[in-house]
């Protein structure tokens, strides 16, 4: 997936800091979610004050009938904006196996989704071509959070993640070797 970052043996790690280092995990978490938040304020930024086009409403339908009830989402950005979160945890299926997030950038609006894929998929045929073409002027499907990782680099996001994981196990074996060399000491 793209923007993906692949760590192997992070919940170990997590798990054996909890236990041994907790002040490390606490830190390696913070540098972590300093990276993501900064992603998060980069896409926050990218969020029009006025809807992209006309007829995007601003005001919750009065009758809506589509979603479950719920209708078109009104064109909010405060919402859309406190809707782009950088969470920790969670887990998703893929064909056949399940992977853990350990850490993700969402936008939890509705409209805020919209806003970030509408086109992505599209080969520009059928229904929502004129919405999807209105949206395109202000930029390409994935609007936000894509592309405040992209401007972000999305090389230099995953190293930064991987320095932070990279120090914390680096911590957490010398907080062995000494518990070891106090164990083997105290014979």
């Amino acid at each position: 997936m793209e923007g993906e970052v692949i760590l192997t043996g992070l919940k170990d790690t997590k798990k054996a800091l909890k236990q041994y280092a907790p002040e490390v995990l606490k830190e390696m978490n913070a540098e972590i979610k300093a990276v993501g938040k900064s992603v998060a304020t980069l896409a926050k930024a990218r969020i029009p004050e006025a809807p992209p086009m006309r007829g995007w409403r601003t005001v919750p339908a009065a009758a809506p009938r589509a979603r479950g009830g719920a209708g078109w989402p009104a064109y909010s950005p405060s919402e859309m904006k406190k809707g782009i979160k950088f969470k920790t945890g969670g887990a998703r299926r893929k064909k056949g196996s399940t992977t853990s997030d350990a850490y993700s950038l969402i936008n939890q609006s509705a409209a805020g989704m919209i806003f970030e894929l509408a086109g992505r998929t599209s080969n520009g045929a059928g229904s929502g071509v004129a919405f999807i073409n209105d949206l395109n002027h202000i930029r390409k499907a994935s609007r936000a959070i894509y592309s405040a990782l992209d401007e972000r680099g999305k090389r230099e996001v995953a190293q930064a993640i991987s320095d932070a994981v990279e120090k914390a196990e680096q911590a957490l074996q010398a907080e062995l070797n000494a518990a070891n060399d106090r164990e083997v000491g105290g014979i």
